[in-house]
């Protein structure tokens, strides 16, 4: 599902037309709302990534191939359209069975991107399950919790702090390959956690504080506290 941003150009048509000349003839581009789309594609898009022994592939191998499939989608409709746009992918589905469900879960999916991770275009339902759950917490909920946090999410004002921790939680907290995904030296990185617990008295290589900083980082993004 591909999804243009508000006033954005060039026009929809032309988006349009990028998108029926980049899908195959095996493929259906089906218009939802206004700037919105569905996309169906046959399993044999997973092809090129199925096993030297012909054996279907490992849920996860499916879950890289579909995120490669939606980067380049996207990376695509960039180069060749100009505009903006955010893209999610789903596991495959037999269509007659799952496509109202399937369209709500990649819309949803879309949604909680553009709210709680701005700057990102390519998004994965099963990477927002903790997006999910914050989001329907209502907002005097969310507001408290932060107000009991308060000088916390001051942390989160520091763009280098943001992408440490950042980093760290998509490389499942590990140091040493934060290290080299942000391109420091280990020990770099060690000073910047260990100011961080000195700073906030959070250690995010403990487990209770990790989860205590992530739940912190999402809800500061949409609770725009400064």
């Amino acid at each position: 599902m591909s999804e243009q941003a508000e006033n954005r150009e060039p026009s929809y048509v032309e988006l349009e037309k990028v998108l029926r000349s980049y899908l195959s003839d095996e493929m259906l581009l089906i218009p939802l709302r206004e700037r919105e789309w569905l996309i169906l594609g046959t399993d044999r898009l997973l092809a090129e990534v199925e096993t030297n022994e012909g054996d279907m592939i490992e849920r996860g191998e499916t879950k890289e191939a579909l995120v490669s499939l939606a980067t380049g989608l996207h990376q695509m409709i960039t180069e060749e359209w100009g505009g903006d746009c955010h893209v999610a992918v789903g596991e495959p589905i037999i269509p007659t069975e799952s496509l109202v469900y399937a369209v709500a879960t990649l819309r949803e999916t879309i949604n909680l991107g553009r709210k709680f991770h701005m700057g990102m275009q390519v998004h994965m339902p099963w990477l927002v399950h903790l997006e999910r759950l914050l989001s329907g917490i209502p907002e005097p909920v969310r507001s408290r919790f932060m107000d009991e946090m308060s000088g916390r999410q001051d942390l989160f004002t520091d763009p280098e702090t943001v992408s440490t921790l950042d980093a760290f939680f998509a490389m499942d907290c590990n140091v040493s390959e934060t290290a080299k995904r942000l391109f420091i030296h280990r020990n770099t990185l060690l000073y910047r956690l260990d100011k961080l617990k000195q700073e906030a008295g959070l250690d995010v290589r403990s487990f209770n504080d990790a989860i205590l900083v992530r739940l912190l980082m999402l809800l500061y993004k949409v609770t725009k506290r400064k």
